[in-house]
């Protein structure tokens, strides 16, 4: 009987443990954000036959999420529905972004909580130059989320007291 319960008290610790939301420290997060503004600055100005390698993702124009497949850029990935856009989002449960379609208020309220100032296309540091490292567009690098996955969540819920954190955090949640 003791066993048992060992084995018990054992599988429940395990499903806490994996339940439990992995927080990012704040650097991290602030990082995340910043990246992704510097990501969506890029995408505003990329066009279709800009030069790409091959399985770097990217939005192209407002709603189309893109891949480059043998230099150029295909849109067949997926478009963006109604109201929702693309954009680079900071990952909230590792370091990293995602390119992804959300609304503009997810977005902005995500970009917020990471502590980025100017939302989603943030501001340059003044007298500097956006610089895009070829590896932040890898797909290995940034998870490309398509409307395909819907009904998988990619982050966990984010610890953050306020309305709208928690709007976004459920939002996200459904990406």
């Amino acid at each position: 009987m003791m066993c048992k319960a060992v084995l018990v008290s054992l599988f429940w610790f395990m499903i806490a443990t994996m339940a439990a939301p992995t927080l990012l420290e704040a650097n991290t997060l602030l990082q995340n954000g910043e990246e992704a503004q510097a990501l969506n600055r890029y995408f505003k100005s990329l066009k279709t036959d800009d030069h790409c390698n091959d399985g770097q993702v990217a939005c192209l124009g407002s709603q189309t999420l893109a891949k480059c497949q043998g230099a150029a850029w295909t849109i067949t990935l997926s478009k963006c529905s109604g109201s929702q856009n693309c954009y680079a989002l900071p990952s909230v449960s590792s370091s990293g972004t995602r390119i992804t379609c959300s609304s503009e208020k997810s977005a902005e309220g995500l970009f917020a909580a990471t502590g980025a100032v100017g939302g989603i296309f943030g501001h340059p540091a003044h007298g500097s130059m956006d610089v895009v490292n070829q590896e932040s567009l890898q797909h290995s690098s940034n998870e490309l989320i398509t409307p395909s996955l819907v009904n998988q969540a990619f982050a966990p819920s984010l610890v953050i007291q306020g309305d709208s954190i928690g709007y976004i955090a459920q939002d996200l949640q459904l990406l």
